[in-house]
């Protein structure tokens, strides 16, 4: 499905083991085996995963991951300062998920039913929202910054069901 293949298409939440929080590094690693793609040795040597949006759709899903979406989310939507993520660059271009939304759905595959790019345009300001709920709640010294709205739910599941035939091609690289 050409929808499947342009949401999958980078993997553009590239992360180094070795750079960052442990728990946050552990956390990303095990989402990035289950839904992305993960290499023992990277370029630097070290252990590398990386997520593409279909990934991040399938890991939203998934209560075990559902904090490390919201961080990746918050701190890769925008240029979000003062995060904890060290995002690897090296050789690689490590995009903002806004960014990446926004060209595909410029290049938005034909023959989809008008209401799927609706609910993607919509699912990208949840995810803006989002990032801006979970700054504020940061700000104010909330204990738990980090959880997911109702609307990234919704619009994530409607998106994620269309491709979900499609799954098991989550970890292929091209």
């Amino acid at each position: 499905m050409a929808l499947f293949e342009e949401l999958n298409s980078e993997y553009n939440f590239i992360f180094t083991e070795g750079k960052g929080d442990p728990d946050e590094i552990r956390e990303f690693m095990s989402m990035s085996k289950k839904y992305g793609y993960f290499t023992e040795f990277g370029e630097e040597g070290l252990p590398e995963g990386g997520l593409s949006l279909a990934s991040l759709l399938f890991g939203l899903n998934d209560h075990e991951y559902r904090k490390a979406c919201a961080k990746i989310i918050h701190e890769r939507y925008t240029a979000i300062s003062g995060t904890s993520m060290n995002w690897s660059e090296q050789g690689r271009t490590t995009k903002y998920i806004g960014v990446e939304m926004s060209r595909i759905a410029r290049e938005w595959p034909d023959g989809l039913p008008y209401y799927v790019i609706e609910d993607f345009r919509e699912l990208q300001r949840a995810f803006l929202k989002l990032s801006q709920d979970i700054e504020q709640r940061r700000v104010s010294g909330s204990s738990n910054p980090y959880f997911i709205s109702q609307d990234v739910l919704r619009y994530s599941n409607r998106i994620r069901g269309l491709i979900k035939p499609h799954e098991a091609k989550l970890g292929e690289r091209k």
